[in-house]
């Protein structure tokens, strides 16, 4: 099941690179700021942030989930620091 999910076309590119990684391979992400890559980590893996997060945390972690490609929880995420202002 995960392989046909990681084959759909639609599936962002970050997603197949960590699936096809090989144990204790070295991947390069498009990340410059490796904590803000662990919040994103985070809230992929909790569906929330564990501790509280600034307005600006949340636009840093948007532009994580925009490199990566997923576009939609970066939207959510814009939106929430929008609002938070």
């Amino acid at each position: 099941m995960l392989k046909l999910a990681v084959e759909h076309p639609a599936t962002p590119n970050f997603f197949k690179i960590i699936y096809n990684a090989k144990h204790m391979e070295t991947i390069d992400l498009p990340v410059s700021c490796r904590s803000t890559l662990l919040r994103a980590i985070e809230f992929l893996y909790c569906d929330k942030f564990v501790s509280p997060v600034t307005p600006n945390e949340l636009r840093l972690i948007s532009t994580v989930f925009t490199t990566l490609g997923l576009n939609n929880i970066a939207n959510f995420l814009k939106r929430k620091a929008e609002f938070a202002k």
